[in-house]
């Protein structure tokens, strides 16, 4: 079985959630201030998990090429290859979820970036041919 890693890629944040076969789970969200400590704990959450795959969100313009460079220090150092997958609207319908689920804002901020990751994952689960 492929146990994939997700990431939501932010600025400041990265929201993680794992994978087991078609099951989805939030996995927590890296503050950091450098990207080489964020890449280090991901790494141990890589080697912890047994994960074989990473999936990482990206979207467009300015954003779309530090999460590209993100993506190459990632593999470089965790030695797995990193997926992209479209991100488009992540983030706002992970806080449309949350809403509706009756999430108070303080625990929507918190959360909004592994709920994003989780999103990710389960848009790639669905339309990858091979997971």
């Amino acid at each position: 079985m492929n146990n994939l890693l997700s990431l939501d890629f932010g600025e400041r944040h990265i929201g993680l959630c794992l994978s087991y076969g078609e099951l989805v789970e939030p996995a927590g969200t890296i503050s950091y201030k450098s990207q080489v400590q964020a890449i280090r704990q991901i790494v141990k959450i890589i080697n912890d998990n047994r994960v074989t795959r990473l999936i990482l969100g990206i979207s467009e313009g300015k954003m779309a090429e530090r999460t590209k460079k993100f993506a190459a220090c990632l593999e470089k150092t965790s030695g797995k290859k990193v997926i992209f997958q479209d991100e488009t609207l992540s983030s706002q319908d992970a806080k449309q979820l949350m809403i509706k689920g009756g999430f108070k804002q303080r625990k929507r901020q918190k959360k909004g970036h592994e709920i994003a990751a989780c999103l990710i994952l389960r848009s790639f689960i669905l339309t990858s041919p091979i997971t």
